[in-house]
């Protein structure tokens, strides 16, 4: 299994376990931290995917587009 997605699925888990031993509120402010800290994630991924996934990306567009 990919480790991001045990780390989300982890996360996830620990979000609701706190939400159910603690104030709701805490776990929405959890909840809100773990969703900051997964945009961040992939906007950083993003950034370090190389020319041939963009060139990839970008055929993928093109023939979309064209079907």
């Amino acid at each position: 299994m990919n480790k991001t997605l045990i780390a989300l699925v982890a996360i996830a888990a620990f979000i609701t376990g706190l939400a159910l031993w603690t104030d709701t509120r805490i776990a929405a402010g959890a909840g809100a931290l773990a969703l900051l800290g997964v945009i961040i994630y992939g906007y950083v991924s993003n950034k370090r995917a190389s020319d041939a996934t963009y060139r990839k990306a970008e055929q993928n567009t093109r023939e979309m587009r064209n079907s």
